[in-house]
């Protein structure tokens, strides 16, 4: 009995046991929940010393790499505040700064902070292409150059860094250099489009005709529904004269996208080149169809309207453009050249100088402008305008040409003949500028010279009126009868109220001792022009008594 009641305080007191360990257990689980359930809390709660907040430097630097302009130049600014910032993120916060202030067209900063950049990572390709980048936008084509050849001394044979060193080549005016260049390029990829296309334009500027269209075929035959390649196509034809040529490439380029108002502009320009008005008309119509603001249709609309003499109708058609489009350069010259076709010279002198502020660079319009001069007799002026031309393209023909002439006019022959020569060796048609310099070369007493270039421009143009007048009264003007006085007699027949032609043909006459008729010949040119009227009585009393021609 005593045995049973010990057993059964022995297992009471074990269950108390155990139940007091359950407690302990239980108690302490919920002291750790609590604190985790606090710990929580704090964590959540706003304010408290738990929270870690990015530290000034990390939200810097998310700003700077942020894709927002405004928060890209304060990130980065502050970042390159800290004193403590590592080389590499330095050359990272310069050169995203760089390229944000040049999305803001700051290119000054732009540069200043990308050259910085390269003072600490002198070997980083990408560093020189964003100053290249930069410096193009300024218009800093020589430094730009200069950043080139490092860039391509570090990366030899990247194509993108000589295409970008080719372009800048043409816009430097050396086309020899931007052919090598994109020649490199085409070692290394024949059928390489983009640089097929850069060598047409260096052959094209190079004069090499045949060479550029070489180039194009073969990019028309990597690419054959590429419509800028038929563009250019066109361009080069239209350069050589070669018209039917050009809107073949014209109507390849409608076939291949009919709905593209530059194909149909393109043909209606080419078509309003060979005078064919009503086909020209219609080609701008269908453009307007797809595009009523294409500046280039209602330009070229205005300008069939000048070349058939509805000036006002020009002058409509360019202001509809440029109420358009008002920095419309195309519709801006039409209207400078109608408004000086009309004689308003002040107003054309607005129009280019307008151009001009839009672009400084435009070499057309520079000329343009020295021809308005020119016109108004203000001739050193109109030098200075050919001679802004040429500072921005040393290959502009019409600049050397129209500035030969001017020089001429203000009766300076010696500069003229540079000059001129200079037109001669750019253009195609050398008609022009060789017989403007045979003029000079007459003017300066060079008469075998001038000779020379009269006959070689009979030999390129044989019907040229002016050539064969010029050579003719210069051959009568040198007392050489025989070979003079012949064309002289057919140009008379041909042109018989010119009054320099009655003026010599009365030195022919007399030549031959035909005294009555050298006076009637030489009256008759002094009726023309009155200019002659002065020298009358002296030649035909010389005549007269000598028995001679007089000149």
């Amino acid at each position: 009995m005593r045995f049973l009641v010990c057993l059964i305080a022995c297992v009471v007191a074990a269950a108390h046991a155990d139940a007091g360990a359950r407690h302990v257990r239980q108690t302490k689980t919920a002291a750790h929940a609590n604190k985790a359930t606090k710990s929580a809390k704090s964590l959540a709660t706003p304010g408290k010393s738990a929270v870690r907040k990015p530290s000034p430097a990390v939200i810097a630097r998310q700003d700077c790499l942020s894709d927002q302009t405004a928060a890209i130049l304060a990130g980065c600014t502050r970042m390159l505040g800290d004193a403590k910032l590592s080389r590499d993120d330095r050359v990272l916060a310069l050169a995203t700064r760089a390229r944000a202030l040049l999305a803001r067209r700051e290119t000054e900063r732009a540069i200043e902070d990308v050259t910085q950049a390269i003072r600490l990572a002198r070997a980083d390709v990408g560093l020189y292409a964003l100053r290249i980048d930069a410096q193009r936008a300024k218009g800093a084509l020589v430094p730009a150059l200069a950043d080139c050849a490092h860039a391509i001394a570090l990366a030899p044979g990247r194509a993108d860094l000589l295409a970008t060193r080719a372009d800048i080549l043409l816009a430097l005016n050396d086309p020899a250099g931007a052919a090598a260049d994109f020649g490199k390029i085409l070692a290394g990829d024949a059928r390489s489009v983009p640089a097929l296309l850069g060598r047409a334009r260096a052959h094209r500027a190079l004069g090499k005709t045949n060479d550029a269209h070489a180039d194009l075929a073969a990019a028309e035959a990597a690419s054959p529904s590429d419509t800028r390649i038929l563009h250019m196509l066109a361009d080069l034809d239209e350069d050589a004269g070669n018209i039917d040529s050009a809107l073949a490439a014209a109507a390849r380029a409608i076939a291949i996208d009919s709905s593209d108002p530059r194909h149909w502009i393109l043909k209606g320009r080419l078509h309003a080149l060979k005078h064919e008005t009503t086909a020209a008309g219609e080609a701008y119509d269908q453009a307007l169809a797809l595009d009523p603001t294409a500046g280039e249709a209602i330009s070229g609309k205005a300008l069939l309207d000048q070349e058939t003499g509805n000036l006002d109708g020009a002058l409509a058609g360019t202001a509809a453009a440029l109420a358009v489009a008002p920095k419309d350069r195309s519709a801006l010259t039409l209207r400078a050249a109608i408004l000086r076709d009309n004689k308003q010279y002040a107003d054309a002198l607005a129009i280019l100088d307008r151009l001009i502020s839009i672009d400084p660079s435009n070499t057309a319009a520079w000329i343009d402008r020295g021809v308005v001069l020119r016109l108004e007799g203000r001739l050193e002026a109109a030098v200075e305008s050919y001679s802004n031309a040429l500072s921005h393209d040393t290959r502009a023909r019409e600049a050397w040409y129209n500035r030969g002439l001017a020089l001429m006019a203000m009766g300076q022959p010696v500069k003229a003949v540079p000059d001129l020569a200079k037109a001669i060796g750019l253009s195609v048609d050398k008609s022009g500028p060789m017989l403007a310099r045979g003029a000079a070369y007459e003017a300066m007493g060079d008469l075998d010279r001038a000779l020379a270039d009269y006959t070689r421009v009979l030999e390129l143009s044989p019907h040229s009126l002016q050539a064969r007048r010029n050579r003719a009264f210069l051959l009568v003007k040198r007392r050489d009868f025989e070979t003079g006085c012949p064309e002289i007699w057919r140009l008379a027949a041909e042109t018989p109220d010119h009054a320099n032609t009655q003026w010599l043909l009365g030195a022919c006459h007399a030549a031959r001792g035909d005294k009555e008729t050298a006076e009637r010949s030489y009256t008759r040119a002094a009726e023309i022009d009155r200019s002659f009227e002065p020298h009358l009585s002296a030649v035909v009393s010389r005549v007269a008594e000598k028995h001679a021609p007089a000149l």
